[in-house]
């Protein structure tokens, strides 16, 4: 049987058919905005908030916002966890 997606689980939790956690990120868990992946490649690249916020026009506490959700989105607390599991995931 096919996995579940329980909304108030951990991020990207959901439960296979015995009912049992699957925590394992895959890219068809991971939905990310045009403007995430825009964001997410130039952190790969070693580019800082600034930099990004420059290189794509927008406000630097909009790019803050776009890190935090790619945090929360991929389990991390770090920028090199976020670009190794993205890297992992083949988006990057």
């Amino acid at each position: 049987m096919g996995l579940i997606r329980v909304a108030k689980l951990p991020t990207f939790a959901s439960v296979n058919a015995c009912g049992k956690m699957d925590n394992e990120l895959t890219p068809e868990k991971v939905s990310l905005t045009k403007r995430e992946l825009d964001v997410l490649r130039l952190l790969a690249k070693g580019y800082t908030s600034t930099q990004i916020a420059s290189e794509l026009g927008i406000r630097r506490s909009t790019v803050m916002d776009y890190r935090k959700k790619l945090h929360r989105k991929f389990n991390v607390n770090r920028v090199g966890e976020l670009t190794y599991k993205a890297s992992e995931l083949h988006l990057i």
